[in-house]
């Protein structure tokens, strides 16, 4: 019986959830701390999944890659507020314990 392949360090791999989707991993070398870290990448098929894991793996090795930011809610909020709302904002003036 042949034995299975493997792959190599950083390479990902591919493996279908319980859900029927697609999940790639791949893991990357932090340069400025040097640990590793795993990242997903989810597709509704494999190939999709795939697509996504090789543009990732193409991004680490020419240096473009982003490591993914997770934001907080008050970030996001600000950012909302003044970006997106700040034309239809208005002055609201509500008076202590009155609440």
């Amino acid at each position: 019986m042949a034995k299975k392949k493997r792959n190599s360090n950083g390479e990902g791999g591919i493996t279908q959830l319980k859900n029927g989707q697609w999940q790639a991993r791949m893991s990357v070398k932090d340069p400025v701390t040097g640990e590793t870290k795993r990242y997903a990448y989810y597709g509704k098929t494999k190939i999709e999944a795939h697509d996504k894991l090789v543009k990732a793996q193409n991004e680490v090795r020419t240096g473009s890659f982003v490591v993914p930011q997770k934001d907080h809610f008050g970030t996001w909020l600000t950012i909302w507020l003044t970006q997106y709302k700040k034309t239809k904002l208005r002055a609201v003036f509500i008076p202590c314990g009155t609440l």
